[in-house]
């Protein structure tokens, strides 16, 4: 089949999401909006079936819940993530309503977003502090049960383990940290690791983007000067292990990802696809 190409937003594509069950995803942009589309039963057309106001200063982030009842944005230069409730009218179809914010304190930004595997009240911002914060989003008023503090710099990256038991965390000061959970309480996540491939430490490489393969427990990282690693998360963490090093672009690694046996990573204006 031949690709078709769709008109979607009138600036550029920052992030594409995909829901749980793949029947949905989101795309976020520059010209400041999210809009969600509706991927019919034979999955060769699509549809646009709402237009969000997410940010004003564009949607470089994007996570639906787990359950697919929530759809969380949020801007590069924002310290406002938007929370969409998504549901269904009388007459079956997809309704997307505003049902609240994430505030956070005026200069501290919002650069990425993680939806938890199992709690679908349960998110993770990444912000430009270096903190990432747990929300609990069960109230209107969304509260934060946990602040991260580890990395030095913006948090560009979140991927959460499959069964919830902690995250993968990339950041601009180079490095990725590797958290988990102490308890049954969601809000009880604490550091283990911090990743060494075993180079000088250089904090002009950037880590812009993680992904954990939920089949295999490998996850990879994106770095700004073209390179991507592919680390084996131990069971408990703290003996991952560098499996391979590859060099994606000869410019930045924007994103990576994981899907049925597929490695997927953009960077310098292409689209990769790598049978694993």
């Amino acid at each position: 089949m031949d690709p078709v190409s769709y008109s979607a937003h009138d600036d550029a594509i920052f992030v594409v999401v995909f829901n749980h069950d793949g029947t949905l995803f989101a795309t976020g942009s520059r010209d400041n909006s999210a809009k969600v589309w509706a991927i019919s039963d034979d999955g060769k057309t699509i549809s646009c079936i709402a237009t969000l106001d997410a940010s004003q200063y564009g949607v470089s982030s994007l996570a639906f819940n787990c359950d697919s009842t929530l759809l969380v944005a949020g801007g590069p230069s924002d310290e406002i993530a938007t929370v969409w409730k998504i549901s269904h009218n009388v007459d079956g179809q997809i309704v997307v309503s505003h049902a609240t914010n994430i505030t956070e304190e005026l200069g501290n930004y919002i650069y990425s977003i993680g939806s938890h595997p199992t709690r679908p009240n349960i998110v993770a911002t990444g912000h430009s502090d270096g903190t990432i914060k747990l929300w609990d989003l069960s109230n209107e008023t969304p509260a934060c049960i946990n602040t991260l503090i580890g990395h030095t710099f913006c948090v560009s990256s979140l991927a959460f383990l499959q069964d919830g038991t902690g995250l993968v965390s990339g950041s601009y000061d180079g490095t990725v940290k590797i958290w988990k959970r102490i308890n049954d309480e969601p809000s009880s996540v604490q550091t283990i690791g911090t990743l060494n491939d075993g180079l000088p430490y250089d904090a002009t490489v950037r880590v812009n983007t993680v992904a954990i393969d939920h089949r295999t427990n490998v996850f990879a990282l994106g770095k700004s000067n073209g390179i991507i690693e592919f680390w084996n998360l131990s069971s408990d963490g703290t003996n991952s292990r560098l499996i391979k090093t590859i060099r994606g672009t000869n410019k930045t690694i924007e994103f990576v990802g994981f899907s049925f046996g597929t490695f997927l990573l953009l960077g310098d204006g292409e689209i990769q696809l790598i049978p694993q």
